[in-house]
């Protein structure tokens, strides 16, 4: 059996590109009878720059601004339970998050707080030094299939064309994560979401050893009910998360684009789909015209070239 110190803070974020598989994650960890994984606060991305502009709080003013939040109003909690327990720590917006993650998880009858947001991916320093318990796991999926579902989900006019942005989005993502999990190999894990799908009993294993918890049967049983982890308002589009598994996700990205757009994306994504064993990223069939103006925008998205742009614009020859 495996010992638990419940007077500590383990809490287990779950990050990744947004429409990457960190929803479904989230809901067969929430499964687990030890773990409370509640809807997405994105606490660290959204929330931070809002209280931070905040004078003079005291720790009853930052509960209620806090629990008024958009995200963080979907967790359901009594602010005067939130407030008794935060009163025990030292007045910090990051002592709240604490409380407000182990509030929701005794809510629930559970021991053990959760926490997915995917573009927590971009504070996983933050997150690892201010909880020195805490792990991170990550969802990777093949990046294509990303933009396609982003496209699908939330697509309109504007937004399909913005396949680039996107595409380089993922690509920064994925970079994260492989500083992460060299950088954090005893915090941080990568679970690619096309393995969760076709061997989701060995890929949950793995996340369970991972966090130090026993693997349980509930994790996989999609009668568990429907998940507290999707609030209604997103139903619509993350609802599938609680249904059963369906492989047939799996690279539906060559179902749905076109040569120009699967040129865009393997332009742009190339280096990094390979790098996770992501087939057939080459550019056969893209029109010369559209290569050299992809090669423009890699350079443009470069690091130092960026760097070295703006330092031209502040100080110009």
């Amino acid at each position: 059996m495996i010992n638990h110190n419940n007077d500590e803070f383990h809490p287990v974020f779950i990050v990744g590109n947004p429409r990457s598989g960190t929803t479904l994650t989230a809901v067969l960890l929430d499964r687990h009878s030890r773990i409370a994984v509640p809807p997405e606060t994105n606490f660290f991305n959204m929330f931070l720059p809002t209280i931070h502009k905040q004078d003079k709080l005291d720790h009853e003013t930052m509960t209620h601004f806090t629990l008024r939040s958009d995200r963080i109003n979907d967790l359901g909690l009594e602010a005067e339970n939130v407030l008794k327990h935060f009163k025990h720590y030292k007045l910090s917006v990051y002592n709240l998050f604490r409380v407000i993650l182990e509030e929701y998880t005794k809510s629930r009858g559970k021991f053990r707080p959760g926490e997915k947001s995917p573009m927590h991916i971009q504070h996983v320093d933050e997150i690892i030094k201010l909880y020195p318990h805490a792990k991170v796991i990550c969802v990777m999926r093949d990046g294509r299939d990303v933009v396609n579902s982003i496209l699908n989900t939330w697509g309109d006019k504007e937004l399909s064309r913005r396949i680039e942005w996107l595409s380089v989005k993922w690509a920064q993502n994925a970079r994260l994560a492989v500083k992460y999990a060299n950088k954090y190999p005893d915090r941080f894990i990568i679970i690619k979401f096309e393995s969760l799908l076709r061997n989701p009993e060995s890929e949950l294993r793995k996340i369970c050893n991972f966090i130090g918890e026993e693997y349980e049967l509930s994790l996989l049983n999609s009668s568990y009910g429907d998940s507290n982890t999707i609030p209604d308002w997103e139903y619509e589009w993350k609802g599938k998360s609680n249904q059963e598994l369906d492989v047939s996700r799996i690279e539906a990205w060559r179902k749905n684009n076109n040569i120009k757009q699967i040129c865009v994306m393997n332009a742009l994504m190339g280096g990094m789909l390979r790098k996770f064993g992501y087939r057939d990223t080459s550019l056969y069939g893209c029109p010369w015209p559209l290569r050299l103006r992809l090669v423009g925008t890699r350079l443009v998205f470069r690091p130092i070239l960026r760097k070295l742009f703006k330092a031209l614009v502040r100080n110009p020859v």
